[in-house]
C-alpha cells in the first residue's frame, strides 16, 4: 500500500498508518507523475478548500484522490462537467489520519478498483472538447454578440449598467 503526497508536513503525520508514504516534494513533473502513478492514494491540496491540477493528474493515473474539496468546489465540478459530480475523497484536514486509515483498511484491491473508477470518471466527464463546448464557447458567443451590438449602436452594445459591470 502506498500513499503519495506533495508536502512533508502531511507525510510526517502519517507514519503510523500501515502504508508506505512517499513525500514527493519539489521534483520535476515527470518524476512526480511516476511516483504518483505508483501510489494507491494521492493526497492533494489540504490547505485550501478545493482541488488542483494534482487532483486531476492523480485521477488520470488511476489513483484514489484525497483533498479538501468543499461544497462550493464540488458544485463547481458538477456545473462544469454537466452534472457528473466528483470522485474525490473530500476530507476535513483535521480528520486526515482517520480518513486515510479508513481508506488503507479497504486494501490495495479495493483501492485499485476505486482508482480505475476514478480514471473512468475522468475520461467520461473531463473531456477537454466537451468542457470547452459547455463552458467556454457560450461565453465567446456572448462576447461576439455584445461586440456586434456595440458596433451597431456605438453605445456600449446596449448594455445596461449591471450587464456592463458583469462583462468588465
Amino acid at each position: 500500500m502506498r500513499i503519495a503526497c506533495d508536502t512533508g508536513d502531511v507525510g510526517q503525520d502519517l507514519g503510523d498508518l500501515d502504508a508506505e508514504v512517499d513525500v514527493i516534494g519539489p521534483v520535476g513533473l515527470e518524476e512526480a507523475l511516476q511516483r504518483k502513478a505508483a501510489a494507491h492514494i494521492v493526497i492533494d491540496d489540504l490547505s485550501t478548500a478545493g482541488y488542483r491540477r494534482g487532483s486531476i493528474e492523480a485521477l488520470a493515473l488511476g489513483c484514489v484522490v484525497v483533498n479538501a474539496c468543499d461544497d462550493l468546489h464540488a458544485w463547481h465540478v458538477q456545473q462544469i462537467t454537466g452534472g457528473c459530480g466528483h470522485p474525490f475523497e473530500a476530507i476535513d484536514p483535521e480528520r486526515l489520519r482517520g480518513s486515510l486509515g479508513r481508506l488503507v483498511a479497504l486494501g490495495p484491491d479495493a483501492l485499485s478498483h476505486m482508482g480505475r473508477r476514478n480514471r473512468a470518471w475522468l475520461e467520461a466527464a473531463w473531456r477537454p472538447t466537451e468542457l470547452i463546448d459547455r463552458n467556454l464557447l457560450p461565453l465567446v458567443d456572448e462576447a461576439i454578440a455584445l461586440a456586434k451590438r456595440h458596433k451597431q449602436t456605438g453605445d456600449g452594445g446596449g448594455l445596461d449598467e449591471r450587464e456592463h459591470e458583469r462583462h468588465s
